[in-house]
């Protein structure tokens, strides 16, 4: 048997070559784990990195662009007006009195949903050619928000005919809220990709100016304009463009549909009313007059309007009258 001394001895240096081997391992843990965090974070970022470059290479265009799924179920679906609980409508008046429409109930509705194909039953049975003239979208916004200037922009994307959608252009005029700034550029470009670009004004310009503006940047063959709070309806394109085929100096406003401000329930609009302007310049509406209807051979013929202070020749010149800064000039212009 051991000595006693010699065998305290023993353990108690076994004790010390024990210790010092647990420093080493800790040591050795210590810098290993930090070194495997590190590349795991920098394996992130690059991972993430490589997806953004992959993405900007591969940018939806139309081809790539897919509808998204409908919302069955959502407030608001197939047109329905939305109903507001007693909390929801808390300080309702307020919003209204400062958005001129319920932004609350905007705001719970789809930015693609569903609503009623409203059209005339002979539009329906219409067969168009293939090879109209392409259209690019123009929608001014100045302050308006988010729900509904997407909502808009949806609907013209998901009802338009690839081949016949060229871009939609938003122009946006000076616009002060927070979410129409960088968020809406960082959500076009990652939803819409080539088919929508936002163009932003050097100054402010003014709905007409605007929309002249985004026109000279269009490069479609055809330039339609919306408001940026409407809902493009199933077959809305084909015959605008089909009739600026038929004639290229037509300038043409659609039957337009309602959507209530209220409730935002979608309702179709009639065929029976006509734009025009008063003694005090101020835009209107009016039945067709008599005769004009005349004229019609069936609900879905075209009827004229009496052009007052607008001709457009050609592509190339201006869209609307650069003079003009107001809404009643503009539909004088039309009228």
């Amino acid at each position: 048997m051991f000595p006693s001394h010699l065998y305290w001895f023993l353990y108690r240096r076994r004790n010390k070559l024990l210790i010092v081997l647990m420093t080493i391992f800790c040591i050795v843990f210590f810098f290993y784990g930090n070194e495997y965090k590190v590349s795991s974070e920098n394996k992130k970022q690059k991972d993430k990195q490589k997806k953004i470059v992959e993405k900007q290479k591969i940018r939806i265009n139309r081809e790539t662009y897919t509808i998204p799924e409908q919302c069955r179920g959502c407030p608001g679906e197939n047109g329905q007006g939305v109903q507001l609980t007693a909390e929801e409508s808390q300080n309702l008046d307020a919003v209204m009195k400062k958005e001129f429409f319920n932004l609350r109930a905007s705001d719970k509705i789809s930015l693609w949903r569903s609503i009623p194909d409203t059209r005339d039953q002979l539009c329906k049975s219409i067969e168009y050619p293939k090879d109209l003239p392409t259209a690019s979208v123009v929608i001014v916004f100045k302050n308006e928000r988010w729900s509904p200037v997407l909502r808009t922009v949806y609907s013209v994307l998901n009802r338009s005919p690839k081949h016949l959608l060229k871009e939609v252009i938003l122009v946006d005029d000076q616009s002060d809220i927070e979410e129409m700034g960088q968020r809406l550029d960082d959500y076009c470009e990652e939803h819409f990709g080539e088919l929508v670009r936002v163009l932003r004004a050097p100054t402010r310009l003014g709905l007409i100016k605007a929309k002249n503006y985004g026109a000279k940047n269009a490069t479609g063959d055809v330039v339609v304009f919306l408001d940026a709070h409407c809902e493009a309806n199933a077959g809305w394109l084909e015959p605008l463009v089909y009739r600026i085929q038929q004639k290229r100096t037509a300038i043409l406003c659609p039957i337009i549909d309602a959507i209530n401000s209220h409730a935002l329930s979608y309702h179709g609009g009639s065929v029976n009313w006509v734009g025009i302007f008063i003694w005090s310049l101020h835009f209107s509406w009016s039945h067709i007059f008599s005769r004009i209807q005349n004229l019609r051979k069936s609900s879905i013929d075209p009827f004229p309007l009496e052009p007052l202070l607008l001709r457009i020749k050609e592509k190339r010149s201006a869209v609307l009258c650069p003079g003009i800064d107001m809404i009643s000039d503009q539909n004088m212009a039309y009228g």
